[in-house]
């Protein structure tokens, strides 16, 4: 637990594309990868999911695959080495989504650790950069298998492997269980990872107390606040905690809708992507619902920045 918070951005669909991963690496997350991709989808050459490895020249991002076959996540693997080369390649075993783990993915393969293990080993002697594993504490409360499929795909050549403190079929529901994410860490001989519920920087430093974890992952707790990174950084070196103003998130929103205009390359479509951010940019800020509403209407760029412009400065002045 020694050193200093090392903070992971945990991959999200429909979220973690490159303009809001380049938000959160501005601010301090160590760690980034793509939204969850499918490597039959990978294989098959699909469009609109090879559109989900959007890896920039030079981006220092993993990527994260799901799948089944592990000869699958190999000939995947090789398809996007045609590409680009990613920092890392995760391997999604903790996916609680029905469709997902009826063909048996995600989640499903914490009930199949020799499954599990034979696709880190087969993808681990293909690529050369290292390969980690996101599970989590187990497929329910009879079946607590997260401990066991660590540790085998730990010895499979895994370099770290992520921890939620969920069982399956809690999906997001309930508490994050730190304490079962010790209990695995103190097994395991690679770094763990520790994941969930994870809202702000005193949950980060509790978080690491009570995992003895300094890897910890943040998923929720970015979605309109990618200043959570900073925070928790400031935090751990005990120094005083940044928060925006209405500027600085201005001047953020900005970035993230020009951004989403390059990678869409179209504005409207950009927009609609936009509108779950600008939610969450301003969740928790008082009248919320009522600036929400409006700006679920807006269909271009200069009217999202007017109405977030005069709202934000209502708010700062009221406080």
């Amino acid at each position: 637990m020694n050193g200093p918070i090392i903070l992971f951005m945990a991959p999200m669909a429909g979220v973690t594309n490159r303009v809001f991963r380049h938000l959160v690496r501005e601010q301090g997350a160590d760690y980034v990868c793509t939204e969850m991709v499918s490597v039959q989808g990978i294989i098959h050459r699909n469009n609109k999911t090879l559109s989900l490895l959007d890896l920039e020249k030079g981006e220092k991002a993993g990527v994260q695959l799901f799948g089944r076959e592990p000869d699958d996540f190999v000939r995947a693997a090789e398809i996007i080495a045609e590409k680009t080369l990613p920092l890392f390649f995760d391997i999604n075993m903790g996916c609680p989504v029905p469709k997902i783990v009826k063909g048996g993915m995600g989640a499903a393969l914490l009930r199949e650790p020799d499954r599990a293990a034979e696709i880190v080993r087969l993808l681990v002697g293909e690529v050369n950069v290292p390969v980690s594993v996101k599970i989590r504490l187990g497929w329910d409360r009879d079946e607590m298998t997260g401990k066991e499929v660590a540790l085998r795909c730990q010895e499979a050549g895994a370099s770290w492997i992520t921890v939620h403190g969920r069982t399956r079929d809690q999906f997001y529901s309930g508490k994050a269980d730190w304490e079962g994410i010790a209990f695995i860490s103190g097994k395991s001989e690679v770094p763990i990872v520790a994941n969930g519920d994870v809202f702000s920087a005193e949950d980060a430093l509790k978080i690491k107390e009570i995992t003895g974890c300094r890897r910890i992952m943040v998923a929720r707790g970015a979605l309109g606040n990618p200043w959570i990174f900073h925070q928790i950084k400031k935090e751990d070196r005990g120094e005083g905690i940044f928060f925006p103003g209405a500027g600085e998130i201005l001047k953020t929103t900005d970035r993230h809708l020009e951004g989403l205009i390059n990678l869409r390359g179209n504005e409207k479509k950009a927009i609609t992507e936009m509108r779950k951010h600008l939610g969450w940019y301003i969740k928790g800020f008082p009248r919320a619902r009522e600036a929400r509403d409006r700006l679920m209407r807006v269909e271009k760029k200069e009217e999202v920045r007017r109405l977030l412009k005069d709202y934000l400065t209502m708010v700062e002045r009221e406080m």
